[in-house]
């Protein structure tokens, strides 16, 4: 995987692997722009207001995808080196589409703040102010999804049925993502071989040396 989460929240990782890792991150939201797709699909009968403010969430998470898009080229990257996981959306889309929601608000989105704040603060180090301007507004973004997902998940959960207090509902909607990932997680397969998949140590020899020397297990 290209992404090491051990590695952007260590002190000692280089601000540089950290920047070209999130920069990942970030290009890989385009797969929230799949399955946010497929809770439009399964709820014609919500209202407007919840469909336009899901509508903005879509459209952020693709600019978000675009800023990886456009960052990485820059930075040496081969965007065609890069897959993209369907992991999540295999499993999400086992899930009605209240629950599909608040995993994507409440639990994936809710719960990275941390590490973005920790990741925001190692990119400064490297005076790069346009990362630093991708990142706030993907932060932005991201809290108002969060903002939106406590509006609209009960109104969502209304439509599917569940009459469970929110806090309950979202802590039963882990456990059973959890159970899901059991099946449904891992089995779709890689797209491009070994030796020409980006890894997170060739995002380490590429951020500290600027090119891609081959490594053994390369050839």
């Amino acid at each position: 995987m290209p992404i090491i989460r051990p590695w952007l929240v260590d002190p000692s990782t280089d601000a540089r692997v950290i920047r070209l890792m999130v920069y990942v991150w970030l290009m890989m939201e385009l797969d929230a722009v799949d399955y946010l797709a497929t809770v439009f699909y399964d709820t014609p009968q919500a209202p407007f207001d919840l469909h336009h403010d899901l509508a903005r969430h879509l459209w952020d998470e693709s600019r978000h995808s675009q800023f990886g898009y456009r960052q990485l080229p820059k930075l040496g990257v081969d965007l065609m080196t890069l897959e993209h996981s369907l992991d999540l959306y295999t499993i999400l889309v086992q899930m009605p589409p209240h629950e599909r929601y608040a995993m994507m608000t409440m639990e994936f989105e809710a719960n990275s703040f941390p590490t973005k704040a920790h990741v925001m603060d190692r990119v400064r180090e490297l005076n790069d102010f346009e990362a630093d301007t991708l990142l706030a507004f993907d932060r932005n973004d991201e809290q108002n999804h969060v903002r939106s997902g406590h509006r609209w998940l009960p109104v969502m959960m209304a439509l599917g049925g569940d009459a469970r207090p929110p806090e309950e509902f979202v802590e039963a909607t882990r456990a059973r993502f959890a159970e899901l990932a059991k099946t449904y997680g891992g089995v779709t397969p890689h797209s491009l071989p070994a030796a020409r998949r980006l890894t997170g140590e060739k995002i380490l020899r590429l951020a500290t040396s600027g090119a891609l020397a081959p490594l053994p297990c390369d050839s």
